[in-house]
């Protein structure tokens, strides 16, 4: 277990708060998964405080990842057995925190936690999660939400802004080499269905999609 500290928030807050947030992660980090409660708890008090922000913001994904974890009992166990006992535990552990810590939208962590029951059920490794996760991180809510409506391994697709903003992360690719017109280039948005279809998802677009935008439609993950 790790060693607790006593963390009194209330007092001196001020004057604490870089110490309270360093511990808080290194603390996080070590702990991950071991003392699960103890986290959750300092957590809670963190939210309670108005004047940590960021720590609220960190905290309330956190606990939202944590949560769905321990609401499933075989989840909790696959997820012990792949992470905390895993040889490279803190620096897993490490990482996922950095990731949750930098998403923006609480809706990617629902996307992080199917990528997370893929890894723990042993449909991708730990280089395909970890390449996931970041992607889900890096990229705009609304162009994982194209992913999801729009793909087709298959298919292309036209040079929206969504597939160009998609191709820079990596999710997508330009298969033909089609010049736009001067029209799309002076407004990116006039690209419709009739444009010629110029881009396909790339294998990292297609983890994403099957591993964690479209979890819930894949019969084999759990």
């Amino acid at each position: 277990m790790c060693k607790k500290k006593k963390l009194d928030l209330r007092d001196d807050l001020m004057e604490n708060i870089k110490e309270i947030g360093l511990i808080t992660f290194e603390e996080t980090s070590n702990c991950l998964w071991e003392d699960i409660p103890y986290i959750v708890k300092v957590g809670k008090n963190l939210i309670s405080l108005p004047h940590l922000i960021q720590q609220e913001i960190f905290w309330n994904k956190f606990y939202k990842f944590i949560k769905n974890i321990k609401t499933d009992p075989e989840f909790e166990a696959k997820f012990a057995a792949k992470i905390a006992n895993a040889e490279n535990r803190n620096d897993y552990a490490k990482r996922i925190i950095t990731i949750i810590d930098k998403i923006e939208e609480e809706q990617k962590i629902d996307y992080i936690i199917n990528a997370t029951r893929a890894l723990c059920w042993d449909n991708i490794n730990y280089n395909q999660y970890f390449r996931i996760c970041l992607a889900i991180e890096k990229t705009f809510i609304d162009d994982l939400l194209f992913i999801k409506k729009n793909y087709d391994k298959n298919t292309c697709l036209p040079g929206t802004i969504e597939a160009v903003s998609l191709t820079l992360n990596g999710l997508m690719y330009q298969y033909i080499n089609v010049a736009p017109t001067l029209a799309q280039i002076a407004n990116p948005s006039e690209i419709n269905d009739n444009a010629p279809k110029t881009h396909r998802f790339t294998e990292l677009g297609s983890w994403v999609y099957n591993m964690a935008l479209n979890y819930e439609k894949d019969k084999y993950l759990k």
